[in-house]
Formats: C-alpha cells, sequence, structure tokens
C-alpha cells in the first residue's frame, strides 16, 4: 500500500482518516487473505516445506 498515494486521494486529513484509511486497509486485508489462502491451502508450500524439513 503506497500511504503517499492514498493521502493524495484526500481531501483533508479527516477525510483520509474516516474515508481512504479504512477502504486501503479493507483491500490490504482481502489481500493478504487471498494470498495466505493460496500458500496453505493451493501451493502445498507448508506441506513440502514441513516434511523436508521436519
Amino acid at each position: 500500500m503506497n500511504l503517499k498515494e492514498a493521502a493524495r486521494q484526500a481531501d483533508s486529513s479527516e477525510d483520509f482518516m474516516n474515508r481512504i484509511l479504512p477502504a486501503y486497509s479493507k483491500l490490504m486485508v482481502e489481500l493478504m487473505d487471498v494470498r495466505s489462502s493460496y500458500l496453505h491451502e493451493s501451493s502445498n508450500y507448508f506441506k513440502h516445506f514441513l516434511a523436508t524439513e521436519g
């Protein structure tokens, strides 16, 4: 997330805190969920990693 770019979209600091930041935060949480789901469920990364290391 580029907070500098996000801040440029805001009309004021209040707008940034009440509108922009929550929207960007929601997007980042969704992105983290998708990435972690892929790593845990689709790629089998942890199964192979744990099998070779443990």
